[in-house]
């Protein structure tokens, strides 16, 4: 099984510190708004925290995310582990794969991470964060198992 990158726990980091900050910000926005109204204002503080607790407590689960994140590529097989406190393990047979892209988000662009994501007709799987030389790798290497695949029907 191959691991991705140990910057992953940064940029996943990041990540939810911003919708820990935006979640904040339209708290607060709402309390301003609603400000003469002191039930109102109660109810958005409650309701407002749990998202923010909840994303914190997210925060607190990357580096056991980080820790418990794999994947491996066989020849009719590409199989990911992930999860915190679940855990989760998908095998993916190569023949139900319809597209292989490789992405960028903002705070991965800043570390130099990419995603590799993996397209069924079901669900999109992602293997993220890998290098750039790596993520084009896998891209080429997947493409070609669907190649033979598709061959050898």
């Amino acid at each position: 099984m191959e691991r991705v990158h140990p910057r992953t726990m940064i940029v996943e980091f990041f990540d939810r510190l911003f919708v820990v900050g935006v979640s904040i910000l339209v708290m607060f926005v709402f309390i301003y708004m609603f400000r003469d109204f002191g039930q109102v204002v109660k109810l958005i503080v409650i309701l407002g925290a749990c998202p923010v607790i909840f994303h914190f407590w997210l925060i607190i689960l990357i580096p056991l995310e980080y820790r418990r994140f794999s994947y491996r590529i066989d020849n009719k097989i590409i199989e990911i582990m992930h999860g915190g406190l679940d855990r989760h393990h998908y095998f993916i047979p190569v023949r139900t794969i319809q597209h292989v892209d490789v992405k960028q988000r903002i705070f991965s662009r800043i570390f130099r991470l990419y995603a590799v994501q993996l397209y069924t007709a079901a669900d999109t799987h992602v293997i993220s964060y890998v290098t750039k030389s790596k993520a084009y790798q896998l891209k080429d290497q997947i493409t070609d198992l669907i190649d033979q695949v598709n061959g050898e029907k």
